[in-house]
């Protein structure tokens, strides 16, 4: 179990990077149970990163991060990876809990 939160930490710490990177102010929110794992700000543009390495996020905690960040007029963004890549995708609507692919869509955090 600890090499598993140690393999998902280091992917947020990845991520976290990436987005200073491009000029974001990051704010990583560790062991919070919360919907979110980074929060990164910049001038015009505030994510709601979700960091899953699988790119699979759960019909709950997909709810919670775009509620909560239509709620505060934020980007919600899932941040997976494919072959060593970090890829972020943008939660589109409410996931409905059937079997039709996750309603989202690509993203590049530098183009905001």
């Amino acid at each position: 179990m600890k090499s598993l939160y140690r393999s998902g930490q280091a992917f947020e710490y990845r991520v976290r990077d990436a987005l200073r990177a491009m000029g974001y102010y990051c704010l990583r929110s560790p062991q919070s149970r919360s919907p979110l794992d980074l929060v990164a700000i910049k001038r015009g543009a505030v994510l709601f990163v979700q960091c899953k390495r699988s790119g699979a996020l759960g019909v709950d905690a997909w709810n919670a991060l775009y509620e909560l960040a239509a709620a505060c007029g934020a980007i919600p963004l899932l941040a997976s990876t494919r072959r060593r890549h970090v890829e972020y995708w943008r939660l589109l609507e409410l996931k409905d809990g059937s079997n039709k692919p996750q309603p989202m869509g690509g993203f590049l955090p530098e183009r905001y």
